[in-house]
């Protein structure tokens, strides 16, 4: 049999065959879609790490006052500054008007005095009043590429400076470096983010690659009595397979490309992605659209040569019995989590390699459980749909709990999402006595790292400054606070009241960034050699308090980031808030592949059984007990199994956030939400039997029958 002849037959059939290999096709591509999506997303994200990184430069060697710059080198330091509750990237450069050195998405370096601004915050510094904003960056030269940005959104400024703002906080360097993941732990979850999302793809379409090669049974055996060899009949699997396939995955890689677009709107990190982050390289949409019909291909031609060709009787045969070594996968597979949560070296592919072993762990345990509830239930069962399905799934519990895998994997998952919401911690306290008002400006003048004032001014100079900003219109309270040689920081009466906080003590302990604690810690302290260390600014509004902002970012180069304390609650906030959206993305990602899987896999299980059943109708039996069979398959194995997935995803997720975050988070009670979210995803499984019921009458109708 050549190929043409097999594509000849593969295509040749009625109507019915044409819509199974219409929907083979429709779901290799929406599995194709959603894998390239996946894979460009890890990728991107890492890609996109490096190109947002670059702006927190540093090495080994730090700017002094004797330092003498090469033209290979350039002096540079990292910031954020923040406008309107946005935080902005600052990247302060001395040397870089004429140097060597390149400067990711500047031509021509970087003269003292100007700037390079990504093409938001330029859009930005364009409808703000300049004392508000424009200001505090000199003369615009032009806008950084996207390719230096995290992403449309975001806020990125380089700023060159001359020798009089140059400090001991700036680093000396030769190349500006970004890298793909601030840490393993953020690879680590990138990567089990993926490989999550992508397991009940590859279980779509291994019910895709089942609903093709089961209706290809009835030829094979003809084409067996016509003369045909295994060669040919596995040619023949092969040719259809992969001709299916190829059109699927032409079809997957275009609807990735496209998808790629509204799947950008996802904010990360404070910024859209570039659609281009989410899209394949041109030779991995090449390699995708040639491996994945030669895997169908291969599947097929092997099942094909193994499949018994000899006319089968209306009796099926059992299956092999259950090993009950299966019981210990998900067991290996949670060891090997918490050996990743410790490894020194490749933690995060162990702990990967963990989280994959056990969720298949939790598909292998589940015709175990399946079986077991399926010889309960037949002896206590009452009516005929429920004898045949119950001696059904005793025979053949891995084919039935194939078809509802999907979905049990689904729960893990959503269980294993929901978890690390919980995890989310959200903004402290909205305030109240002792706390600073939301609007309060909270502005450290001084330098932790011991390098003196961050901007390089001194002591007087930064009395002098905090002078000038008590004078500005519109600031109603500047209350300084100090620090002392034993690293206290302290504060008096007088100058707590300037910003409406009472104090019982002359000199008080205070915090120094209070966003979500009180004020006054402690009464008591000693001023004695105490440093100006910290300032609340009371303004009138926020266009005073952009002002007051861009007057010290043109006094100082390297303040730590100026806020109020509903800034920073909103900054923690919308972070929160992000991961929560990807946490329930891919919710709904894994909750509808997961149906659709189980509506493809129902239908499958019911054309395979088509002699059967529809023999059964013919003798009178009704469609409603066709029905009660296949709410029944579907339902047992979900009982046997949801709770289980459930507990290990919850579990599972626990044992990640915990380690992954050193115990500094813990995962807290399921909320409502995830019970809403669980009775969805089996709500949404239901629906899919049911949607499955018409092809089911059709495919046991007396015409189909009798043509069979």
């Amino acid at each position: 049999m050549t190929v043409r002849s097999a594509l000849r037959i593969a295509i040749a059939p009625g109507p019915a065959d044409r819509r199974r290999l219409l929907g083979m096709a429709a779901g290799v591509a929406v599995g194709v879609m959603l894998a390239a999506l996946l894979w460009a997303g890890f990728t991107g994200l890492g890609d996109r790490s490096e190109r947002s990184t670059w702006v927190s430069p540093h090495s080994n060697t730090a700017w002094t006052p004797e330092t003498q710059l090469s033209a290979d080198q350039v002096a540079a330091r990292g910031s954020t500054d923040m406008f309107d509750g946005q935080a902005i990237s600052v990247v302060h450069a001395y040397g870089a008007d004429d140097t060597t050195v390149s400067i990711p998405g500047i031509p021509d370096g970087v003269p003292a005095g100007t700037s390079w601004v990504s093409p938001a915050l330029a859009e930005l510094i364009e409808q703000t009043p300049s004392d508000q904003l424009g200001d505090r960056f000199g003369t615009v030269k032009g806008t950084l590429p996207n390719s230096v940005l995290a992403g449309p959104d975001s806020l990125v400024a380089v700023v060159g400076v001359d020798d009089s703002r140059v400090n001991e906080a700036f680093s000396v360097l030769y190349e500006f470096e970004g890298f793909r993941y601030t840490s393993d732990t953020y690879e680590a979850i990138a990567l089990l983010g993926a490989v999550a999302v992508l397991i009940p793809v590859l279980m779509l379409l291994g019910v895709v690659t089942s609903f093709g090669s089961i209706d290809r049974t009835a030829r094979m055996r003809a084409l067996h009595l016509l003369g045909a060899t295994a060669a040919d009949r596995a040619r023949f699997a092969a040719v259809e397979a992969g001709a299916v396939a190829l059109v699927g995955s032409i079809v997957g890689v275009l609807l990735a490309w496209l998808a790629a677009i509204p799947a950008s709107l996802v904010s990360i990190n404070g910024s859209r992605l570039f659609p281009d982050d989410l899209r394949l390289e041109p030779w991995e949409g090449i390699v995708a659209i040639v491996v994945v019909p030669l895997a169908f291909a291969v599947v097929a031609a092997v099942r094909a040569a193994r499949a018994d060709a000899q006319p089968s009787s209306v009796r099926d045969r059992p299956e092999k019995p259950l090993s009950l070594w299966r019981l210990a996968v998900p067991f290996g597979g949670a060891l090997l989590m918490f050996a990743g949560l410790f490894a020194t070296r490749y933690a995060e592919y162990v702990l990967v390699t963990g989280f994959a072993v056990t969720a298949i762990g939790i598909v292998m345990v589940g015709p175990i459980l399946t079986r077991n509830i399926a010889r309960l239930a037949h002896r206590r069962a009452q009516s005929v749909a429920g004898l045949m399905a119950y001696a059904r799934i005793q025979r053949h519990p891995r084919q039935i709990f194939r078809a509802v895998s999907g979905v049990v994997i689904a729960v893990f998952l959503v269980s294993l999402f929901m978890s690390g919401v919980t995890s989310v911690r959200g903004g402290g306290p909205g305030g109240g006595d002792g706390y600073l008002a939301d609007d309060v400006l909270i502005v450290q003048l001084d330098d932790q790292m011991g390098w003196g004032a961050q901007g390089g001014a001194s002591d007087a100079e930064n009395e002098e400054i905090v002078a000038a900003i008590e004078r500005m219109d519109g600031v109603t309270g500047v209350a300084r606070t100090f620090m002392n040689d034993r690293a206290e920081t302290l504060s008096t009466r007088e100058e707590l009241a300037k910003v409406g906080i009472a104090s019982d003590a002359d000199v008080s302990m205070v915090q120094a960034a209070p966003f979500d604690v009180p004020v006054v810690q402690t009464s008591g302290g000693d001023l004695s050699g105490a440093k100006l260390s910290t300032v609340f600014i009371a303004t009138t509004d926020a266009n005073v308090r952009e002002r007051v902002r861009t007057f010290l970012a043109e006094n100082y180069d390297s303040l730590s980031i100026s806020a109020t304390p509903a800034e920073q609650r909103s900054f923690v906030d919308s972070s929160a808030e992000e991961y929560r959206t990807l946490a329930i993305l891919g919710i709904i990602v894994a909750a509808g592949v997961s149906a659709v899987a189980l509506a493809a896999a129902t239908i499958s299980a019911v054309r395979d059984r088509r002699r059967t059943l529809g023999l059964m109708r013919l003798t009178g039996m009704p469609f409603s007990a066709v029905k009660g069979i296949m709410l029944r398959e579907a339902v047992v194995p979900l009982a046997a199994a949801v709770a289980l997935a459930a507990l290990t995803g919850y579990g599972v997720g626990a044992l990640i956030v915990t380690g992954l975050s050193a115990g500094g988070r813990t995962v807290t009670a399921p909320p409502l939400e995830y019970y809403i979210v669980i009775a969805a995803t089996l709500g949404l499984s239901l629906l899919a039997v049911l949607a499955a019921f018409p092809a089911v009458r059709r495919a046991t109708g007396g015409e189909a029958t009798r043509f069979e």
